[in-house]
């Protein structure tokens, strides 16, 4: 049985490859997961690489895919791939394909790499993402990278100001969910008073190179 690194380099997905390695974390988290009939969204499509490479990992998984343009994916829905063209901040269509699901265990986004879209899917998902869930945010090396982003999206600072749109990086949101871990949901004794509580229920955020990988409380 291949392991997912094999199964990304033979379906051309960029998740192993020479310019990541998400193939080793992504094992660690969803190994457990392998034969259970999840529901798994991930937001980018492109080629349809990651889709089917999913779908291969996975023995019994529902795999759903969101991109704003599916023309160049080759994917179309089947028993067991579902695809959906619509943009990743699109609040009404994402719920819906959520309400068809019965909620997701696992999402994983790989679409726009733009800061505030991703801020933006991530407050839309959230409450989609099922108790003990995982969020995925990959290519968060786009948050330092003003050349390609441009300055209202990135921030060369890891420690800089807000963006001039009064936002933050990717990177600078997924640090800030780290406060959120230390926020005592019994209301026993916590650190972090509620004022400054974003309203995330999280278990863990763990970074890698380039990735972060954020559990949702059980």
């Amino acid at each position: 049985m291949r392991d997912l690194g094999q199964l990304s380099k033979r379906h051309g997905s960029d998740k192993e490859s020479l310019y990541h390695q998400y193939a080793k974390p992504y094992e660690q988290y969803l190994g457990s997961l392998r034969h259970k009939p999840i529901k798994l969204l991930e937001l980018g499509i492109a080629s349809g690489a990651s889709i089917r490479m999913w779908k291969d990992y996975f023995s019994t998984a529902t795999i759903y895919g969101v991109d704003c343009d599916l023309s160049q994916s080759g994917l179309v829905s089947d028993r067991r791939v579902k695809v959906f063209e619509l943009d990743q901040t699109d609040e009404a269509g994402l719920t819906a394909i959520a309400d068809e699901s019965g909620g997701f265990d696992v999402i994983v986004d790989d679409a726009s790499h733009i800061s505030s879209k991703t801020i933006a899917s991530f407050k839309i998902l959230w409450p989609l993402l099922k108790s003990g869930g995982l969020y995925v945010i990959e290519d968060l090396q786009t948050s330092y990278d003003p050349v390609h982003y441009t300055s209202e999206e990135a921030c060369v600072d890891p420690d800089g100001p807000p963006l001039p749109n009064g936002g933050l990086t990717a990177v600078q949101f997924c640090k800030r969910l780290v406060d959120e871990v230390n926020y005592d949901l019994s209301g026993n004794w916590t650190p972090l008073q509620r004022e400054y509580w974003l309203g995330y229920e999280l278990e863990s955020v763990q970074f890698f190179n380039n990735i972060c990988f954020i559990t949702k409380g059980s």
